[in-house]
């Protein structure tokens, strides 16, 4: 599975670690470009810009600071919608309200691909053991895709909430 992430913070960087150590094809990308170098020594590709990462991606994964860091991001003209591929997933990470979360979904559907919102919880250690526990809403296959291909252990989700 080809999987980009976007977004290499306290949280994100050890996310996109217990990605890359699992031995998914990672690409990654940061706004500063310079936290992409230890994961491109465990072996992930860094891309210089959110659409370049997006572009090969079967999931999209992000980690941002709040709504308008996810909403710029996705519609920037070299972002993630302006890459991604149709039926791709977006898994926003990312804590944001109900309306972002719905603009994200509108705007994926109107560029064939899917947005599940996978607000996470936990600290940055557990991000990094691989501990975090992820809440994940979203239409059915793309949920499914998620819980199948990206979590190591899907025994441990608190919840999967589905919408069609």
């Amino acid at each position: 599975m080809r999987i980009a992430f976007i977004g290499l913070g306290n949280m994100g960087t050890g996310i996109a670690q217990c990605i890359c150590n699992s031995g998914h094809d990672l690409t990654v990308w940061n706004r500063t470009a310079s936290k992409t170098a230890p994961l491109v020594a465990l072996g992930a590709r860094a891309e210089s810009t959110a659409q370049e990462a997006a572009a090969a991606a079967d999931v999209v994964i992000t980690s941002l600071m709040d709504d308008k860091s996810v909403l710029d991001i996705a519609q920037a003209a070299d972002g993630l919608l302006a890459g991604i591929r149709p039926n791709a997933v977006h898994a926003c990470v990312t804590t944001i309200s109900p309306e972002c979360a719905d603009e994200l979904e509108s705007l994926h559907r109107k560029h064939g691909g899917f947005y599940v919102s996978a607000p996470v919880a936990g600290r940055p250690d557990a991000a990094a053991s691989g501990r975090l526990a992820s809440f994940l809403g979203g239409p059915a296959n793309a949920v499914e895709m998620l819980m199948v291909k990206v979590t190591s252990e899907p025994e441990e989700l608190l919840a999967a909430l589905t919408t069609e």
